[in-house]
């Protein structure tokens, strides 16, 4: 195998400094996470009962042994999922302490951006540190919702970790194609390979038809050509293909299929829609510092002196609109669904910076400072949510050890609520050796009558047929949060209260100079200055009279909210939007 040789330099070591103390950031915030929804059904044995059963009657055993744990791999392919490498995975680890996992996923998050810039930097190894740094920073800030992509189990293990083997296949092909050729044709190589091609078939119903795609296209080229290709890049592709089918035919899918087709959660194939892209195109905000160094680069690009030079930008130009046409498949656009492409996208753009004039360790530093303090900002707000989530467990676990009975209403958190659906409140329960557990009901008499009305003024009125808002309302649940009223006057031919659902953003300014720029801005760009409110369940909803009234779990409001952002919409069209300032 060849050995890697790296001489550090001063900034090398530079750029590793940061690397660790971004790696102990990482880390703290891991540290603060607890189980979230799919982690505490993934800590027993699975169950077929979390999808076609009474959730509050579902028993669920803990793995203590090989036997459970491949049972309960083998109910997951029968009964939810083809993906059982990443479920395995996850499996595996819940059985260990917590802080296993996040150690083991600090490094993952460290390492998934290094492999992405030895996939693009080839034999080169020169500016790997300094393009590392870079590299992770980009990514960082392109994850839409680094919580929880980046840092719950059942999160990081499907998206993270399944790219890290995925990229692991695909780095001898990137020496392959710049006719740099590892070891081929040893039975070693060949089937490691393959292993490595079947793990990764398994790992994403998204990434993997677009990476076969490339890689069949860079085959069939060879083959117009009369090139030879190595014994391993074919097994590579095979087992790749009998992984993606193993992951494709299970009968899980099929069973969510026909059991959740109006949730949005089921697999429904071969429904094309383009609206898709719109949502796509917004999804790829966050990768504008990568396309911009890629756009400067560009007019100091060197022109690769050879051919092949090109191979890899081009495959990863495939990939990339694999995955884009995969997802216009996708029943519902997620905004977390974008760690699935964002980190080809950077790897197209290092690609062109590296093959630039500007690809010296002092311009990719002066990047680096140019977007750090946009990280830092993430990185701290990311830590500081995942504080508030674990103050907020600790309310949770005081709630539970209060009540003596079995069953036991909670109130609904705000910062991070495993409590998702009615089959999540089952795991969550026995996890914490009670019976059953779900939220309070926020609607009843007792809740409204102690809810406060808000006052607000509305700008720029956006007035909507069917549909008009009567008063916003509040009310406390504990030190951290509470619950959002909203009341509407809607006509119900129209607007079913079932089929609604609320997007909310806020922010606050404390200084007047920076309300007067921010209250100048063109709406849209406001808009998107906000932080939106996480949502966990599905909407309560309770008619009053004429009104239909809606709770929304809500952060604590202090003295109030400065800017206020409530976006409706039925059967996820957006119906309208109403933006609000001095809520109090």
């Amino acid at each position: 195998m060849r050995k890697l040789h790296i001489a550090l330099r001063p900034i090398d070591i530079i750029c590793l400094v940061i690397l660790a103390a971004l790696a102990v950031m990482i880390f703290a915030t891991n540290l603060n996470t607890h189980l979230y929804a799919e982690g505490y059904l993934y800590s027993f044995k699975f169950n077929p009962g979390f999808v076609n059963g009474n959730p509050a009657q579902t028993y669920y055993q803990k793995i203590d042994s090989p036997d459970r744990y491949f049972n309960s791999l083998k109910d997951l392919y029968m009964n939810l999922t083809g993906r059982i490498v990443p479920h395995g995975l996850l499996q595996f680890l819940l059985l260990f302490d917590p802080w296993v996992f996040d150690l083991l996923n600090t490094l993952a998050l460290l390492l998934l951006p290094l492999l992405m810039v030895l996939w693009v930097m080839g034999k080169e190894r020169r500016q790997v540190i300094p393009y590392w740094l870079l590299c992770f920073s980009l990514f960082y800030l392109a994850v839409s919702d680094t919580i929880p992509n980046l840092y719950l189990p059942a999160y990081s293990i499907n998206y993270v970790w399944t790219q890290i083997i995925v990229l692991c296949v695909l780095y001898p092909v990137r020496l392959q194609l710049t006719d740099s050729k590892p070891e081929e044709n040893k039975i070693k190589v060949i089937s490691m390979i393959f292993v490595l091609g079947l793990l990764a078939g398994d790992t994403n119903e998204v990434v993997i038809p677009g990476v076969l795609l490339a890689m069949g296209s860079y085959g069939l080229y060879m083959l117009i050509m009369r090139k030879r290709l190595p014994v391993w890049y074919y097994t590579a592709f095979w087992g790749m293909i009998l992984g993606y089918l193993f992951l494709i035919i299970a009968p899980g899918n099929f069973q969510r299929v026909s059991l959740e087709p109006q949730s949005g959660s089921g697999i429904q194939m071969f429904t094309l829609n383009l609206q898709h892209l719109k949502s796509i195109i917004f999804m790829s905000l966050g990768t504008l510092p990568a396309l911009l160094i890629a756009f400067v680069s560009v007019f100091r690009f060197k022109a690769p002196c050879r051919k092949e030079d090109w191979y890899p930008l081009v495959f990863l130009c495939i990939i990339l609109g694999g995955i884009i046409f995969t997802l216009l498949f996708t029943p519902i656009m997620m905004s977390r669904l974008n760690i699935l492409f964002v980190g080809f996208v950077i790897m197209i753009c290092l690609y062109f910076m590296h093959y630039s004039r500007l690809s010296g360790p002092w311009f990719i530093m002066i990047c680096f400072v140019m977007i750090s303090p946009l990280l830092m900002l993430k990185m701290t707000a990311d830590s500081h949510r995942m504080k508030m989530a674990d103050r907020e467990y600790d309310l949770f676990v005081s709630e539970l050890s209060a009540v003596q009975s079995d069953s036991v209403l909670v109130s609904p958190r705000v910062f991070l609520d495993p409590l998702t659906g009615k089959n999540s409140a089952r795991p969550l329960a026995i996890y914490h050796q009670k019976h059953y557990i779900w939220v309070k009901d926020v609607l009843d008499s007792a809740s409204v009558t102690q809810m406060r009305s808000l006052s607000y003024r509305e700008t720029k009125p956006n007035p909507r047929r069917g549909v008009e808002l009567e008063k916003i309302g509040y009310l406390d649940l504990n030190d951290l949060s509470g619950t959002m009223y909203i009341s509407l006057k809607q006509d119900e031919d129209l607007y079913d209260p079932a089929d609604i659902s609320f997007t909310v953003y806020r922010l606050n300014l404390d200084q007047p100079v920076l309300r007067k720029i921010y209250e100048k801005l063109p709406q849209r760009v406001a808009g998107l200055l906000m932080r939106e409110e996480p949502m966990y369940r599905p909407y309560e909803y309770r008619r009053i009279g004429s009104t239909v009234l809606y709770a929304i779990p809500s952060r604590k409001m202090g003295d109030g909210i400065d800017y206020l952002r409530i976006r409706m919409t039925a059967k996820n069209i957006k119906v309208t939007d109403w933006y609000l300032q001095n809520i109090h």
